[in-house]
Formats: C-alpha cells, structure tokens, sequence
C-alpha cells in the first residue's frame, strides 16, 4: 500500500485525517519545523495588508506584527502598490510571496508584479514584468523558489522564479508552444539545495478537454508527467499541494469520480507517488464523500508534509 497508516484526530461531527509519509528523502535532506510564532505573525501582517488594516494601539503581547506591504507603498524599481490579492505564501525562513498591482507612468498604467519581502522590511520586485499580466497563485519554497500562473494576450504559462535573481524565471508550462489550451493552480515543493530543480504540480487542459494533474521537475517548458485525468474535475473544489521533491508525492482534493463519471458533490482526496521517479504515478483514495463512504463533507485545505505526510 503506498501510505503505511491513516488515523483520524476526532472531535465532535468532525475529524483530522493523518497518514504517514511514504518514504524519507535520504541523509541529505532534513525536515526542519516551522517556528509557529513567526509563521502566524507573517499571516497576520499579509491579511491585514491585503484588508488595508493598519495596526491601533499597543502591539499585542503574544505575537510581533510588522508590515511589509501595503496600497500606496512605493514599490521596489518603480511605482506605488494600488492593491495587494488575497493569495500568499510563505516559507520556514518567513519569506512571504505575494501579488501586488502596481500602478506607474503617466498616464497611469498598473500591472501585476509578483514581490517577495519578510518583517525585516527586505522587499523585493521578484518578477519586474515590463509587460501587463495576470498573475496569481503564488507558491514559495525554503529555497527562495516562486511559482506563478500568469495570463497574457489570451495564453497562460506557469513560471518559477527565483528570489535571489529578481527577473530571472524558468518556464514549466505554456499554452504558446504545446498542446495545452489551459494552465492553472501550479504548486511546488522544497528541495535538497538551492540550484536542486523542484517538482511542480499544475492542472492543464488540452482543447475543452478536461482538466488534468501534471507534475514537472525538470524546470524545462512542456516536459512533464501525466499524473491523472481527474475527469470532470471543478475548479472551484481543487486543492493540491506538493510534498519535497526527493519525495515525489501530490495529495489533491477534487470533484469525485463513481462508475466512471463525475458525481456532482462529491469530493475525493487522493495522494499521487511517483515512487520508482520513472513517471508513473500511483493513486491512493484517502477519503470520498460518495456512496457507501463514512465521510458526509471533506475541508477545503488538505495539507502535506515535506515527507510525504498527509491532512486533511
């Protein structure tokens, strides 16, 4: 069986599922912990500059909050930042990577600039996008890696880019140059070293096919394995997250599947393995909520482990 062991942490009506990692990464690579007060302070600072909150009044006593972006901020190259999205990530050193529109020029232009910055007020343009774009689904590493989806001129890409090399950026996929017509929801996971290329996991479409889960770890453009078809799967219900790469594990929740065809409200969570890293995932159904199955809902924000654990 591909995970050793699934248990659930129980409260009334609702339940935790956890499961073991797979496997390890190795001697060389380390899972180190999250401090957890440096992880909620940076939340808090991005949701409070994301809402235009600006703290009142003594700082509290449990948590350090500091800004690090907010609408009407001069922007690092050039501009002021007019509107900060919701979506934003961060990694174990508290790097935050986030979409800021910029606004510049007269007449004034704004576009979409992808920045990266942490509460020692170190922020940068990671992006420097001369052109307008789309950006959205920002997802950064331990190793200062960013992936992205943008939209431009009617084609989507999905680009990673690198915090230390502001405007520096390798292509995984592109609706230009392959067979894919749609590209969506990219994650990414850490790697051994900071010049390891890591895995990306992205939804891609072909025509008005459906969607379908790919995984890239070459950091080179349309070269990435078929994970699974998903069929029938919405947007609207898909999470996904990525586990190191050394590992090699996606866990995704999506719309579920019975008798071959998609089942409206029903959501299956499902882990994907590459174990042998020759491209052939393997699935494994951690929960469903279809016919016969013990689960009445399933949360929105499955999560995985840089092992290869689960929750959900």
């Amino acid at each position: 069986m591909l995970f050793r062991s699934l248990r659930a942490l129980s409260s009334p009506g609702r339940s935790v599922l956890l499961s073991d990692g797979p496997r390890s990464c190795g001697p060389g690579f380390t899972f180190p912990v999250m401090p957890p007060l440096r992880l909620l302070s940076i939340r808090l600072l991005l949701a409070a500059a994301a809402l235009n909150i600006t703290p009142v009044g003594a700082q509290s006593p449990f948590y350090e909050f500091t800004l690090i972006a907010w609408e009407g901020l001069h922007a690092p190259v050039d501009g002021t930042i007019t509107g900060i999205e919701a979506n934003v990530s961060i990694n174990e050193e508290g790097f935050v990577a986030f979409i800021g529109a910029v606004t510049s020029g007269e007449p004034p232009v704004t576009m979409d600039q992808l920045f990266v910055g942490n509460a020692d007020w170190n922020l940068s343009n990671v992006s420097q996008s001369p052109t307008p774009r789309n950006f959205d689904f920002p997802q950064i590493n331990n190793q200062g890696r960013v992936v992205t989806r943008e939209l431009a001129g009617g084609h989507s890409v999905v680009h990673v880019w690198w915090m230390s090399n502001p405007g520096a950026f390798d292509t995984i996929a592109t609706t230009t140059t392959s067979a894919f017509s749609q590209l969506t929801m990219p994650t990414l996971g850490n790697t051994n070293d900071v010049l390891d290329k890591p895995l990306v996991s992205f939804l891609g479409r072909i025509a008005d096919l459906d969607f379908g889960l790919y995984a890239n770890d070459t950091l080179k453009p349309n070269t990435q394995d078929f994970v699974s078809p998903l069929t029938g799967t919405r947007l609207a219900g898909f999470r996904s997250a990525t586990a190191a790469s050394c590992a090699r594990v996606i866990a995704a929740q999506f719309q579920g599947i019975e008798d071959g065809a998609p089942q409206a409200g029903v959501q299956q969570f499902a882990v994907f393995q590459d174990a042998g890293n020759n491209g052939l995932w393997d699935e494994t159904l951690i929960a469903s909520t279809g016919n016969g199955q013990p689960w009445a809902e399933l949360g929105i924000a499955p999560g995985i482990s840089d092992s290869g654990q689960i929750v959900a």
